[in-house]
């Protein structure tokens, strides 16, 4: 059967919720289902479906508001689709409450990104657990939260991790040549993290470690790739520390890969928010060992001592012995970083993510005609 999908997303910021939904969306597309994106106009991934050729349009729904859930209510009523699957908390509720309007509702799936609590109140309550046919989470530890915490129902909340084009992931060729050509040391191990500057990524205490790191006596240098809100923050903090020369700050960038290719070690520093982090699926996958905090589903694919190194959040001195310890031993490194490539191919390919949301698709919209 083929599928008419409906993503909805009111977020106007860019990360790896996104960046799913543009995925998933090209991998149903190419499976010969029709898929359609509603976002805001100024949202960055109405922009980056259009580059894609996806099928997307502007709607104003960046608010929980009557111009909202009227303006997703005619979207419905003239666009009817089989499935919504919306994103955010906002399209959500504007979205849902929109369906039940119609004379013939399509199946809601709700999916759920991030490790943020969710509201304990009546209304969140219904949003989740009479609103949505399914809730799709990134991870596993996602899911357990919402059945267990949240008490959800178990049959209806399903761990779907996002998928990836591994071909577009090789591991580097000359790690040499890909950090002369970005104009980093060849000479000492540079130590890399790519996201948006926003505040619970974490990058301060990455900054912190990575300062003690140096005062140990160990020789490395420090990538940050990507810009956003805490961006002037960061440089400051490198500055104050007098650490500048041994720190690479790029702002945001296109080619993410390039800069994956010239480190030796991936550093995720979040303390909130993440289910499975697309930076390290990404970092894996070329090959990269990884240090990270424990937090959201991270511990589903950073196997301790295998494919990387753990740490609680906002631990600097556990963050500084976990590098000391990678630097250190570069067979480690080696070691580690083939794992995480093999470790990635046997999970973290788009057509699986597809097969299992369609899946749910498929389940969800037969539900309704069970009801």
């Amino acid at each position: 059967m083929k599928l008419n999908i409906l993503h909805t997303e009111s977020s106007c910021g860019w990360g790896g919720q996104e960046l799913r939904i543009l995925g998933e969306s090209e991998g149903f597309i190419a499976e010969g289902h029709k898929v359609t994106i509603v976002c805001p106009e100024h949202a960055p991934i109405y922009a980056a479906a259009q580059k894609r050729g996806i099928p997307v349009f502007p709607v104003p729904i960046e608010r929980k508001n009557i111009k909202g859930l009227l303006a997703a209510y005619r979207w419905l009523k003239s666009n009817p689709p089989m499935i919504i699957n919306t994103h955010s908390s906002t399209d959500s509720w504007l979205f849902t409450l929109a369906s039940r309007w119609l004379s013939k509702r399509p199946a809601v799936v709700r999916s759920r990104h991030v490790s943020a609590p969710v509201h304990d109140n009546w209304p969140t309550t219904w949003l989740y657990a009479k609103g949505a046919d399914y809730i799709v989470t990134t991870g596993d530890a996602l899911r357990d939260y919402l059945t267990c915490q949240a008490r959800f129902a178990k049959q209806k909340v399903v761990s779907i991790p996002t998928g990836l084009e591994i071909n577009k992931y090789p591991p580097a060729e000359d790690k040499g040549r890909a950090k002369t050509l970005l104009g980093l040391p060849v000479d000492r191990p540079v130590i890399g993290k790519v996201a948006i500057m926003r505040d619970w990524k974490g990058h301060r205490y990455l900054v912190d470690a990575f300062a003690e790191l140096l005062k140990s006596g160990k020789s490395a240098h420090l990538l940050l790739v990507g810009g956003g809100e805490e961006f002037e923050n960061v440089q400051k903090q490198i500055a104050d520390l007098g650490i500048g020369e041994h720190v690479t700050l790029t702002g945001t960038v296109d080619n993410v890969l390039d800069y994956l290719h010239a480190m030796d070690l991936f550093v995720l520093a979040s303390y909130d928010n993440e289910g499975v982090p697309q930076s390290i699926m990404q970092a894996m996958l070329t090959g990269l060992p990884i240090v990270a905090t424990d937090v959201g589903s991270v511990r589903e694919i950073v196997v301790e001592n295998k494919t990387g190194l753990m740490a609680p959040p906002k631990n600097v001195q556990a963050m500084t012995d976990a590098m000391r310890q990678m630097v250190s031993d570069r067979e480690r490194l080696r070691t580690m970083g083939l794992n995480a490539r093999q470790f990635g191919e046997e999970r973290f390919s788009r057509e699986l993510m597809v097969e299992r949301m369609e899946k749910v698709f498929t389940e969800a919209y037969a539900s309704l005609s069970d009801r």
